[in-house]
Parts: C-alpha cells; structure tokens; sequence
C-alpha cells in the first residue's frame, strides 16, 4: 500500500483491497472523473498516476469544475455503500405523498431488527452529505479517509447493525408551470429535524439495544439537540457519544441534567491538535461535571480528525460496550440473589 494508507490497520489495507476490486478502482474502471479515477490505493489521480491537485485544476478548468467533480464522487461513495457493503438507501419521510419532496439515509440490513448493536454516523455541515465526512480530503488525499467507507466496514465487522443520516438535505427544487423554488423535506427541515425523524422513525423502532453514535463537527450540535429532545430513549438505549472536532456547547443551566452526565461521563471529543493521539487536551484537574473529555485527534487539520481517531474511537467504544454489559451482569445477579432470599 501506499503511503496515505500508512496509518491504517492490516483490516483497514484488506478493505481497500477489497473494496479496489468490487469497484474496480483502476485505469479502466468506468467510474471516470473528469480524467481522474480512484487508483488501488484510494487516491485520486489522473491518467499518468499523478494526483489531484485542487490550485492546478482550478487555474485549467475554473472555478465550476471543482463542484462538478465533488458532486459526481459523492454518487460513487453512496453507490459504494450500496454495492459494496450491502447498505440500504432508504427514502424519507417513510409516508410521503406522491410528488413530494423526499431525501434518504442509509442502513445496514438488519438495522431494524438487531437486538444488540446498532452505530449511527452524522456528518458535519456545508456541502457533505452522508457517506462523506470531507469532501477536501478524498479528493487531495485518500477516499478511505474522507468517506464514512471505512467506519462503516470497521463497525460491521465489530458486530455492529449502521444508520447514516443524511443532515444537509433539507429540500429540493420543485419545477412546475407557474413556479420553480426550493421546497422543504418534510422531517428534514434542518439538520437537527432531520435527526429527530430518523430517530422517531426508525431508531427508535428498532430492537437494537445498545446504540452508540460517532458525529463530526456540527454533527456534534445534532447530537446533542437529539439528546435533548428524545431525552428518555436516548438515555436508556445509547451507550457511548463519539465527537471528533465537535462544535457543540453543553449548557447544564439550559439542558436536562441527567443529559448534560450522560455526556460528561459517557462522551469523547477527539479534537484537532499537534499533540501526540490520545493526549487528554484539558489542563490541571477536571471538574466532575464538565463538557465531555477533549483528547488528541493526533492531526491539527478540522477534516481529519474523524479518520486521524479511527482506531481510538473503536477502542472506545469497545470499552464502553463493555461497561455496559458489565454493569447489566452485575445488575442481573443482584437482582437474582434479591429473588433467592
């Protein structure tokens, strides 16, 4: 492999290889972009193995071409979830009218239907749309990095079911014979309706018990306002909040206080920094009550962040799951002894 993939894991160098060949990611693969493609390596360059360059193709094709190239990769990712991990594209609102305006999430199979671990991804804001953490950084330096690819095949293999909103999609242009504009999606209004009827609609329908969530920039307010919102079903079925360079603010004079713990002893924030992976950010003493912990990314650049704490972030989740399952153990034969006498 080459080196933009120096930084992942023996699992992580088996799914690109994967992945390069259920998508064919070569020379004459028929996913052309604007004579570029993705090479085995997940790297964008043209025909001569060279690679993308935004400032080079900028001055050659103008300022248009830059849209029109992150638009037509960000088809291709959604198309790879579908065809190459099995996920599902799922129309919303579920109850649309004919003729209405609708957007989509994705999720595994049996999302629905899993009684054990279910993983939600949000995106930040702007112009990234599920699937894609950063658009920058698929296209100036690795597909696997920029794309939510990678967590969702590390999750699936950890045993978890996946869900992955769709937040920027709030409406869609409406042609008719007298009138042309944006209509709003219908549950989607903004970012943080979005969640709510997704978590109304589908999440909480499931059977998963155990439902963790890995959010990226403003991903983080969308978490939080879902967390305020949903209070009861949020505090009893998810286990673990990841941030990775979240712009979120906990306020305990103006949310739940049963929320605000649940995020101070239950959440990470990995945070743009030159400082080493993993190093605790805060100095001196935390106080018992305070936003969740904000540790290292390892990486000072706000979009890679989320693949800079890759490995981290399933550690913690791992650790986190395992809380969990011991304490219900521990609750378990508590209440069986209780039972006995």
């Amino acid at each position: 492999m080459g080196e933009a993939l120096s930084t992942f894991t023996k699992c992580d160098k088996d799914l690109a290889r994967r992945l390069s060949e259920s998508m064919r990611l070569n020379n004459s693969n028929p996913h052309d972009f604007y004579g570029f493609h993705f090479n085995n390596d997940g790297q964008l360059v043209d025909e001569r193995g060279q690679a993308f360059n935004f400032s080079e193709q900028k001055e050659i094709r103008g300022a248009n071409f830059y849209p029109k190239l992150c638009e037509k990769i960000m088809n291709f990712v959604q198309e790879s979830l579908v065809t190459s991990l099995s996920l599902e594209k799922i129309a919303i609102p579920v109850d649309a009218k004919e003729n209405e305006p609708q957007s989509f999430i994705f999720a595994s199979r049996n999302a629905l239907t899993t009684t054990d671990k279910l993983l939600i991804l949000i995106h930040g804001s702007g112009n990234v749309v599920a699937g894609i953490w950063s658009r920058k950084v698929i296209m100036t330096d690795n597909l696997y990095k920029g794309s939510q690819i990678t967590y969702v095949d590390k999750a699936i293999s950890e045993g978890y079911e996946v869900v992955i909103l769709n937040t920027n999609v709030n409406s869609k242009v409406v042609h008719c014979e007298t009138w042309e504009g944006d209509v709003p999606i219908r549950g989607s209004e903004s970012p943080k309706e979005h969640a709510v009827h997704v978590w109304d609609n589908f999440i909480c329908q499931s059977k998963a018990q155990h439902i963790a969530v890995v959010s990226h920039s403003y991903g983080g307010v969308v978490t939080t306002h879902l967390a305020c919102e949903r209070r009861e079903s949020f505090l009893s079925r998810v286990f673990a909040v990841v941030f990775t360079d979240s712009v979120h603010q906990l306020d305990p004079k103006r949310m739940p206080k049963d929320v605000f713990r649940f995020f101070c002893d239950n959440a990470r924030n990995w945070v743009s920094s030159n400082l080493p992976l993993d190093t605790c950010i805060e100095k001196g003493k935390r106080p018992p009550l305070s936003d969740p912990r904000k540790i290292s990314a390892g990486d000072p650049r706000h979009e890679w962040t989320t693949h800079a704490a890759y490995n981290s972030v399933f550690a913690f989740l791992r650790e986190e799951y395992e809380k969990k399952i011991s304490r219900a153990r521990a609750a378990s034969a508590t209440g069986d002894r209780k039972n006995i006498s």
